[in-house]
């Protein structure tokens, strides 16, 4: 299969999410990512403390450097980079690092899927329609209401026989 882009998705550590895009986690093409991470440990704990809308905001001098640390994608070849992330792992803490994707992969693309009711995320879906170049809800009136693209949920094939 071809494709005109590499992809990094930002998804999370769930299970549900691995299986159902299980099909596309093991092409060279794709780097699925837990909730805006990193593979080093350190980096992605301060990450989840740094992002988590559950406690105040606060400065972080220092986030250029971890926004650096997460964006360690490399590719076997230079195809320009299309950024998917989820609705829900999508917030004002994570603005800045939006800006910073946008500065540093100036030709990449930028895509958003809810996979749940707009409504029920903290940000603003105006905002949202300006900065990402494709945005995309699983629920049909919703797609309609905020003049969005509907895409149902999608879900990986898996074999009856493979699941134990």
């Amino acid at each position: 299969m071809h494709m005109d882009y590499n992809f990094v998705v930002f998804g999370y550590d769930s299970g549900f999410y691995r299986t159902v895009l299980s099909d596309i986690m093991g092409l060279n093409s794709v780097i699925y990512r837990d909730l805006w991470g990193t593979k080093n440990k350190i980096a992605a704990m301060i990450y989840k403390l740094y992002f988590t809308p559950r406690l105040p905001n606060r400065h972080f001098p220092f986030k250029n450097l971890l926004y650096h640390a997460a964006c360690d994608f490399h590719f076997a070849d230079n195809r320009p980079i299309c950024f998917l992330s989820f609705g829900r792992n999508f917030h004002d803490r994570t603005y800045p690092f939006l800006s910073y994707l946008k500065q540093h992969y100036p030709n990449a693309k930028f895509a958003l899927y809810y996979e749940d009711l707009v409504e029920t995320h903290r940000h603003d879906i105006g905002w949202v329609k300006q900065n990402f170049d494709l945005v995309l809800s699983y629920d049909y009136n919703d797609a309609k209401r905020y003049d969005i693209l509907y895409y149902p949920t999608p879900y990986s094939a898996i074999p009856v026989e493979s699941v134990t």
